[in-house]
């Protein structure tokens, strides 16, 4: 089964030279298609327009990250000679025109290579205010100019990296092999600071049986760390185990996966969102791939868990990614895909927390064997949120998920 957190435990694909920065002409082969084509999506929808081709017309998007609804930063990867190398491009006008960023330090590449050692790998971005950012998986670099200049920040491999009201949590590990990243601390800092101190040491017994960790923040006291389960390893290993506080990290509660079943009807969560008011919600996807995948969502912090809420249309296995504007409109896509040829690329919403869904966005993109994936989708506030569908759309929405509008990538002015 797919996982929607793919983009944190590794990107696989070849590394490449720091100081690379141009692209090599003619490498990428796929054209977007024309916006609307094979879709649902409104064109009356808001906050993204056409973007002007440039230098990084060529890279493949990697994340988004975004500090209003109108400034944020996009991480792509450049091809560079017959490597790719990371590179940054900012908007303050929602996404309508884009900003070329001065080369990033670290390489694109799988971790555990000699260049990641050396140089630092990353695979993910995010900002905590307009001027503080951070770079990394696994390799951490930290900008206070708004990605202008980097520096790297010494200190143990980074998993997960979510700021939120002015403070910033990690996840790091000491090494691999358990059979993901092992001996996992939670950090935090405030933004800006370079002083990181420990909030939990998360106990070996979770740790051991888990491939990956993600972190979900609501504000300045609710935060979650989901450990997902090793699913190749057997039913024992497979369920993902769920550190809660809401307490900023003062005390820490277990929660049991709350996508139940056993035997071929079992499901694992796959993805978790959160929303003020004290809502969640988890995406529960079968685990044998022939079932139907579902949603529960939770009004007091995943203490309790509602019954299981299907989605429409069949088993619906390939839809990786869950996002929340509020208690009632929910938002499932498609994302993280890798590989060659033609993918199906889908979005879902619900309007009333789970009960009804109808497919808002669909289409069809292709493939390429180079770009290392791309898994975004979530709201900066109640109404506005992006997704990324492949390697060369952002769709945006201002209407709390309804209705969505795609640009394509071609950055930047």
């Amino acid at each position: 089964m797919k996982r929607a957190w793919c983009l944190l435990a590794a990107v696989a694909v070849t590394i490449c030279a720091v100081a690379c920065g141009t692209r090599a002409p003619g490498e990428t082969h796929r054209t977007p298609a024309p916006a609307g084509a094979g879709t649902r999506a409104s064109a009356a929808a808001g906050p993204a327009g056409a973007l002007a081709g440039s230098p990084l017309g060529d890279s493949f998007l990697m994340d988004l990250t975004w500090v209003s609804d109108r400034h944020g930063w996009a991480l792509a990867a450049a091809p560079c000679g017959r490597e790719l190398c990371p590179r940054l491009a900012t908007t303050i006008d929602g996404g309508r025109t884009w900003t070329a960023l001065p080369a990033l330090p670290g390489w694109v590449g799988p971790n555990g290579t000699a260049g990641c050692a050396r140089l630092g790998c990353v695979s993910q971005v995010r900002f905590a205010t307009a001027t503080v950012g951070y770079l990394f998986g696994p390799a951490l670099f930290q900008t206070s100019d708004g990605g202008r200049s980097w520096r790297r920040v010494p200190g143990r491999p980074v998993e997960a990296l979510e700021p939120s009201a002015g403070t910033v949590v990690r996840v790091v590990y000491d090494h691999t092999g358990c059979p993901g990243p092992c001996d996992r601390t939670m950090q935090e800092t405030t933004a800006g600071s370079s002083a990181w101190h420990t909030v939990l040491r998360i106990p070996a017994a979770a740790d051991a049986g888990s491939v990956a960790a993600q972190l979900v923040r609501q504000g300045a006291s609710v935060l979650y760390v989901l450990l997902y389960g090793h699913v190749a390893g057997g039913a024992g290993q497979a369920h993902t185990a769920i550190l809660h506080s809401t307490d900023g990290g003062a005390t820490w509660q277990w929660l049991a996966d709350p996508c139940p079943g056993a035997g071929l009807d079992e499901h694992d969560t796959s993805g978790m969102a959160a929303a003020p008011g004290g809502f969640a919600a988890v995406l529960c996807p079968p685990r044998s791939g022939t079932g139907t995948t579902f949603v529960r969502t939770s009004a007091d912090n995943g203490s309790s868990w509602g019954p299981p809420r299907p989605v429409p249309g069949g088993t619906r296995d390939h839809l990786d990614l869950i996002a929340a504007a509020n208690g009632a409109h929910l938002v499932l896509a498609t994302g993280g895909e890798t590989g060659e040829g033609p993918f199906r690329y889908e979005l879902l919403a619900s309007t009333d927390g789970g009960l009804h869904w109808s497919t808002r966005v669909t289409g069809t993109a292709q493939l390429d064997s180079r770009a290392p994936g791309s898994a975004f989708l979530g709201f900066e506030d109640a109404r506005v949120g992006r997704w990324i569908s492949d390697a060369r759309d952002i769709w945006a929405t201002g209407d709390s998920g309804l209705h969505w509008v795609r640009t394509a990538w071609g950055c930047c002015g």
